[in-house]
């Protein structure tokens, strides 16, 4: 593999969230710095899947709160397209297996 120009360098920073963009224009840094978003991107993701168990979970144990479309739990049933008759997935009953 060839070495990238500064150019093809300043092209993949101009790409970068402002909060990542390294201080030198340097193909290590930049590396780093994509390395870093793609590991918040995936701590992001299973954030949002455990949240996502929880918000299930606490739904499903007060089902008689998520009756119909005028429910005290309407705002979780509807982030979660919450819908009490679908099957959990496999990744939820592995992180609730893991919260029990």
């Amino acid at each position: 593999m060839t070495k990238p120009t500064k150019d093809q360098i300043e092209s993949v920073i101009n790409r970068l969230p402002s909060n990542l963009v390294p201080n030198n224009c340097s193909w290590a840094s930049t590396l780093t710095a994509i390395t870093r978003l793609k590991t918040e991107y995936n701590n992001a993701i299973i954030r949002v899947e455990n949240l996502e168990a929880v918000i299930r979970e606490v739904l499903e144990e007060n089902l008689d709160l998520t009756d119909g479309d005028n429910c005290t739990l309407i705002k979780l049933k509807k982030s979660i397209n919450f819908d009490e008759t679908r099957p959990l997935s496999e990744e939820q009953v592995h992180f609730q297996r893991w919260c029990d």
